[in-house]
């Protein structure tokens, strides 16, 4: 199998002069994109599109995927359809990509790394790393003839007149053995984004997973005791004891100690105390909603956007706006004070909220800049 580049595709408001520069290197390319245009422009996606010609047999695709419930398998054109396309229901399209929108039907999607094999060989293509921007790579069908695009996914974020962005470096090679060719990716893409991997390994028991979100504190004392002839390190409490989506140091009635209480609990007993939370999430029945509006992210409509759905929150919960500096604050005085109380292991869920389109604040950061500002 031959990977040749072919062009190159920007998507951005019509008459925007915009320009890439591409260096290629003996494994991949490194680039950058720069806005020529006297004023501001919104730049969805920057692509280098490669052609894959001699293919021996059956082309097929290692897919990856966006977040902790989006697939991960092996995909073949014509066969297999991208997530984004087995429903209508906007909620489950858009968590399945970087790019929310629905693909066409014979293009396969994987998201910052993939292995294209066909009978005779494997290329590895990858990003080496997430944090200025998404990558997706896509598998494109054209009759009898395939190309792929390497997506930088900017998500509509805004260049200033005569700006440079640079983009993560993309490798590419061929691989004798798939798994190990992913292995070595990863500790590449990590050392380039300078990855924590020293921290302990952990064994805890979490409430979740027998209770859901019906959990009190009194199947929490229970487990607690039975917790002594186990070799946990943490317990960790789950959905299930706020008051509301946002409000998080605030307990329901059925945790009448309160997280305070709840914490000593689980330090008594000889654990580190754990608890989960949704950080991004906010709902509109909150105090944080009441007393802030102005911190939820908006959609196109200039209504609240949607982050979330869940029956047990009571339907639709929506998403802050992690670029306002307020709200910042107000995320680091919240964690603040779960550490304080003694929480000491924090599990941050549906952290991909801030990735959705929107309107935003500070609209010069992108997707990936929202979910780790």
């Amino acid at each position: 199998m031959h990977v040749t580049q072919h062009h190159q595709v920007i998507s951005a408001a019509e008459g925007a002069r915009l320009e890439v520069s591409m260096e290629h290197t003996p494994e991949g390319f490194t680039w950058s994109i720069t806005n020529r245009s006297d004023w501001a422009v919104e730049v969805r996606s920057v692509s280098a599109v490669y052609s894959l010609t001699q293919i021996a047999g059956e082309l097929a695709m290692f897919r990856h995927g966006y977040q902790s419930w989006s697939q991960s398998n092996l995909a073949r054109p014509g066969v297999d359809v991208d997530p984004s396309t087995i429903s209508n229901v906007e909620m489950v399209t858009m968590t399945q990509h970087a790019d929310q929108r629905r693909t066409l039907p014979e293009q396969l999607r994987s998201e910052m790394v993939t292995v294209l094999s066909d009978a005779q060989d494997a290329v590895l293509i990858g990003f080496l790393g997430g944090h200025l921007h998404d990558g997706t790579i896509r598998l494109n069908q054209l009759g009898a003839s395939f190309e792929v695009a390497i997506e930088a996914f900017l998500g509509s974020a805004e260049l200033a007149p005569q700006e440079t962005r640079l983009l993560h470096d993309v490798v590419i090679r061929h691989v004798t053995d798939p798994a190990a060719g992913l292995d070595a990716w990863a500790t590449e893409a990590g050392e380039h984004s300078h990855a924590r991997i020293q921290g302990e390994f952990q064994v805890g028991w979490c409430s979740w997973y027998h209770y859901f979100d019906q959990v009190t504190e009194s199947d929490l004392h229970k487990n607690l005791a039975l917790c002594a002839d186990w070799p946990f390190d943490v317990v960790q409490l789950d959905d299930g004891f706020q008051s509301e989506v946002g409000d998080w140091l605030v307990t329901n009635e059925k945790f009448p100690s309160g997280l305070a209480g709840v914490a000593d609990s689980i330090s008594a007993a000889g654990f580190r105390p754990g608890l989960w939370i949704a950080p991004f999430g906010v709902s509109l029945n909150s105090a944080l909603a009441q007393e802030h509006p102005d911190w939820i992210a908006k959609d196109a409509e200039g209504e609240p956007l949607i982050g979330m759905f869940g029956p047990h929150w009571g339907g639709f919960v929506h998403t802050l706006d992690v670029t306002n500096p307020e709200v910042l604050e107000h995320l680091e005085s919240l964690a603040r004070e779960l550490v304080r109380l003694g929480f000491t292991y924090l599990k941050l869920d549906f952290t991909y909220s801030p990735g959705f389109d929107g309107v935003w604040a500070d609209r010069s950061m992108t997707p990936a800049q929202r979910i780790r500002a």
